[in-house]
């Protein structure tokens, strides 16, 4: 077997970016569909019955793939070593399957959640902890080559994408929608184990040390158990305290924000593989510089789609989702900060924290949101419905990423990372109200059908951004041109000496 090689930094982004945007994406370009053929009980039902096999998901994947990327990245070119790790992973990892899979059934069996649902949603849910088995995302990361299960996931999810819109024609059709999306989670993690198999040598079973590993990634574990307090937890409680309908409203306005925050957040594993080599070598310069970069994807991303969301967000939802999902702008509007929110923790905490072995004040962090998220839950929900759930998941998130930037202002230079996002936010800003005018002065005058509207507006704000980045010469934005048309040239060249 040929050893495995590393890409740079700019590919694997470019491959994590590949893998987050579908994972996002196509959940949404199929949602216009689902939302008017499932309708807000439909999506609410799955969502709720989602949150539930969550929770058994989480303790089956027990932070393996944050303490397996540090772990394998540390010990990338050593095969032998590398391979142990997976092996003693995988093996934990079946360990906590069998015992969360009993539970599963013997919860579903007896109590059903709580729930007047049928069995069978909840063995169709329960797929998605087999396939959590097989997830070797964790090697993959480590090696630091995405390029692997970029395609494998590209492929499956658009065959996926396709069954969608055949097999779905109705409400009733419930059970097959939640068929289709488990399964085709099983066979992307299905798929990459069988990959993995190629990559790593075979399990020597004496020298695995199965309650070690575990040991060790329980540290891992707890940040996230802490956090699925306030994502998971909100979608299980409004199942408990409201109805499946307002479980609906919420999914499809947090689908929005979830598919740009993952966007700026597929930098965290690539960031987490390469600052723990630079932590391990001791090159602070080196580490400034990765910081510097990683704060400007996230000002690119997240000051953008905040200002287009808040101005075309009104018309957006009741084109894209249907009238019957119009509680859901409101939704939209509170949970909207999140994109600049969410990311602050995560990032910060794959940066700094995790590659610095701060693992423990993390947890702490995550566990202070959870439990504020909780308990305001009880308030918010009962009171204001999917308002009220995202309303206690903004004030969550903000404590949280304060607490992660305030416990590292001596080692992060926060004040450069802010000016490097200047000329982006001053350009968002801009764009939001060239958006607004152009909104209100023009498209609701002259164009009276509103998809059209929407899809001007989005390509307005998307000219306009572009146009101030390249007018006020924003470094990162230029420097990225220079070498798209530098390239371009080179392959002009190259084309015209074979000719």
């Amino acid at each position: 077997m040929k050893e495995v090689k590393q890409l740079s930094v700019k590919t694997n982004l470019i491959f994590n970016l590949i893998i987050q945007i579908l994972t996002y994406l196509l959940p949404l370009i199929t949602a216009p569909y689902l939302s008017r053929t499932l309708l807000a009980n439909g999506i609410g039902t799955s969502s709720f019955l989602n949150s539930i096999t969550s929770y058994f998901v989480l303790i089956v994947a027990f932070g393996f793939t944050t303490y397996g990327t540090q772990k394998i990245s540390a010990h990338k070119k050593e095969k032998s070593k590398y391979s142990k790790i997976f092996w003693e992973i995988m093996f934990s990892k079946l360990i906590l399957f069998i015992f969360c899979y009993i539970l599963f059934t013997l919860i579903a069996v007896i109590w059903k959640f709580g729930k007047n649902f049928e069995l069978k949603y909840f063995f169709a849910y329960s797929v998605l902890i087999i396939a959590t088995l097989f997830d070797t995302t964790f090697l993959f990361n480590g090696l630091e080559n995405f390029r692997i299960i970029s395609i494998v996931r590209v492929v499956i999810k658009i065959i996926g994408t396709i069954c969608l819109f055949i097999f779905i024609k109705t409400e009733q059709d419930l059970f097959r929608y939640i068929l289709i999306s488990v399964f085709v989670d099983f066979l992307v993690f299905f798929i990459s184990f069988i990959l993995s198999l190629r990559i790593v040598s075979k399990p020597v079973i004496k020298e695995l040390h199965t309650l070690k590993c575990l040991k060790s990634a329980f540290f891992y574990f707890l940040p996230t158990i802490a956090i699925s307090i306030y994502t998971i937890l909100d979608k299980t409680m409004m199942g408990y305290l409201t109805t499946e309908v307002e479980i609906g409203y919420y999914e499809e306005a947090h689908k929005i924000i979830i598919l740009v925050t993952s966007l700026i957040n597929a930098i965290s594993p690539i960031m987490l593989a390469r600052i723990s080599d630079l932590v391990a070598e001791n090159n602070v310069e080196e580490i400034k510089k990765k910081y510097i970069q990683m704060s400007k994807v996230y000002w690119l991303i997240s000051a953008p789609a905040i200002c287009g969301l808040y101005a075309i967000g009104d018309a957006f939802i009741p084109v894209f989702y249907g009238a019957e999902f119009a509680p859901s702008i409101g939704v939209l509007y509170v949970l909207t900060p999140l994109i600049a929110v969410i990311p602050i923790s995560n990032i910060i905490g794959s940066a700094y924290y995790i590659p610095n072995n701060r693992i423990k004040i993390q947890t702490l962090f995550f566990s202070i949101g959870g439990i504020i998220n909780f308990s305001l839950n009880f308030i918010f929900i009962k009171k204001w419905g999917a308002i009220g759930a995202a309303t206690t998941s903004l004030i969550s998130e903000i404590i949280i990423s304060s607490l992660f930037v305030v416990f590292s202002l001596k080692e992060m230079d926060y004040l450069s990372m802010l000016k490097s996002g200047i000329k982006i936010i001053i350009s968002s800003l801009a764009m939001f109200v060239c958006v607004v005018l152009f909104e209100k002065f023009f498209l609701v005058k002259y164009i009276s059908y509103e998809l059209l509207n929407v899809i001007i507006a989005l390509i307005f704000g998307i000219v306009i951004y572009s146009v101030l980045l390249i007018l006020i010469r924003e470094a990162f934005v230029l420097s990225i041109l220079k070498n798209f048309f530098n390239r371009l040239r080179l392959s002009s060249k190259e084309g015209a000496k074979d000719e």
